[in-house]
């Protein structure tokens, strides 16, 4: 499976502790932003992840900001994106089985 990875500023380090723990496991992880702790603009990452997951109806997103209600927010105005703020493993398995989420949105 193809993951893509985005996060801002806020976001940067837990994105970094994603990355790390998805190297150890069999999936083709692309990390397309922030690059670093200073980037603080959540709209780069959001839109990239979401284009990439829109190319590859197989791909999943993640997405990582302060709150994560803006990285959802601009996640969701892409058609065939169904980004969902799961702050639980629960709502995260809900989010995918029930609502076919394909991108997942994490507070940092």
């Amino acid at each position: 499976m193809e993951i893509f990875v985005g996060a801002d500023y806020k976001g940067f380090e837990k994105k970094q502790k994603i990355l790390g723990f998805l190297a150890k496991k069999d999936y083709n992880v692309n990390d397309l932003g922030a690059y670093d702790s200073s980037e603080n603009d959540y709209n780069d990452p959001a839109i990239a992840v979401s284009k990439m997951v829109r190319k590859n109806r197989d791909a999943r997103g993640i997405l990582i900001c302060d709150s994560a209600h803006g990285m959802t927010m601009q996640a969701n105005r892409f058609k065939g994106i169904r980004a969902a703020h799961c702050d639980t493993v629960e709502s995260a398995k809900l989010a995918r089985e029930h609502d076919d989420a394909n991108v997942l949105c994490l507070s940092a």
